[in-house]
């Protein structure tokens, strides 16, 4: 898997963030604090949703505090054995409310 594209509408402290990845090796650097940990932990729960088997609540974590209606995520984009794909992600309070959709970038599928 090749992630091309990330783009973060509200996760933890990052707010209208777009990252775009080159072929080969990309490096994320900066400042401790900063929010590397954080992209990771997007990233993860996009593809994998949030581990609930944590004592902490991971949404409270990374639900920004002025996300006055409570919702907060963005969207993947990658390859995956030469089919583009798309995955969108809006997280809630509760993972009931969750929405997490995958298409093939490419028929819409």
């Amino acid at each position: 898997m090749t992630i091309e594209r990330i783009k973060i509408n509200s996760f933890g402290l990052h707010k209208n963030l777009e990252l775009h990845f080159t072929g080969g090796i990309n490096v994320l650097y900066g400042e401790n604090e900063s929010g590397k940990s954080t992209l990771l932990a997007f990233v993860r729960s996009v593809l994998y949703g949030f581990d609930s088997r944590v004592s902490d609540n991971p949404r409270k974590k990374y639900m920004p505090w002025d996300a006055t209606d409570g919702r907060f995520g963005g969207e993947l984009i990658f390859t995956h054995m030469d089919k583009r794909y798309r995955a969108t992600a809006l997280f809630t309070q509760s993972k009931r409310t969750d929405i997490i959709t995958l298409y093939n970038d490419i028929t819409g599928a």
